[in-house]
């Protein structure tokens, strides 16, 4: 009989480190499911974060492809004025420089 009452309080005591062990092995899976959806909230975040950001740099880059072209045609219109004051300016001094010499003829003639 003693015998039998030492196997089943051995039995006992072993049944009792099992549950035990197995509570730990829960709560440490617990602890490490919890750990990984926090870690996985941390990761949305970031991509979310990263996500607009790029929306902000596409949008960014969209402005400045604009301004770029806009920049252009205020370039393009400059340099037609420019030629256009030039062929002006030409104009201009050929006709002062025929009316000297009409002028210088006509003192000649005087």
């Amino acid at each position: 009989k003693k015998a039998l009452r030492q196997a089943e309080e051995t039995s006992r005591n072993a049944l009792e480190r099992a549950e035990v062990a197995e509570e730990k092995v829960k709560s440490s899976g617990q602890d490490e499911v919890k750990q990984l959806r926090e870690e996985l909230k941390e990761r949305e975040a970031k991509e979310m974060q990263l996500e607009s950001d790029v929306a902000k740099l596409q949008h960014q880059h969209e402005e400045s492809e604009t301004l770029c072209a806009s920049l252009q045609r205020t370039e393009d219109s400059a340099k037609e004025a420019l030629e256009q004051r030039s062929e002006e300016l030409a104009r201009v001094n050929a006709e002062k420089l025929r009316l000297r010499e009409e002028g210088e003829e006509c003192r000649q003639e005087l």
